[in-house]
């Protein structure tokens, strides 16, 4: 069941199985569980410990400082002011009007982490 859901979610499934891969690589075996086997070593077999940690904070989620600013009603006159030094930011121009034609053979660029990929549809 939880491989058909990695499949679904690759992103899941890379961030999961790269540490179980990693355990493999150190125990020099496909075979390795490292929930329940060891690695010798010089100084004696090596078990990785069970993750462990708290799933939910024990005094529950802190709400915070309530940031949000509801849009002008009027977005038109919303001055957007960025530095003309920023390496950062850039003022982006208005896309082209849709011409309510489906798009053919558009790249787009993904980015899951510190990753990119390029794709086209």
């Amino acid at each position: 069941m939880l491989l058909l859901h990695l499949r679904r979610l690759p992103v899941l499934a890379v961030f999961l199985l790269h540490k179980i891969v990693t355990a493999m690589c150190f125990a020099g075996s496909i075979t390795f569980n490292p929930t329940t086997d060891t690695i010798p070593t010089p100084n004696g077999p090596f078990k990785f410990a069970a993750p462990s940690g708290d799933q939910l904070p024990s005094k529950g989620y802190d709400a915070g400082v309530d940031t949000f600013v509801p849009p002008a009603a009027d977005g038109s006159k919303v001055e957007v002011i960025i530095d003309p030094k920023s390496q950062r930011l850039q003022r982006l121009e208005p896309f082209d009007m849709w011409d309510g034609k489906d798009l053919v053979d558009m790249p787009i660029l993904i980015k899951v982490g510190n990753l990119f990929s390029h794709l086209t549809l």
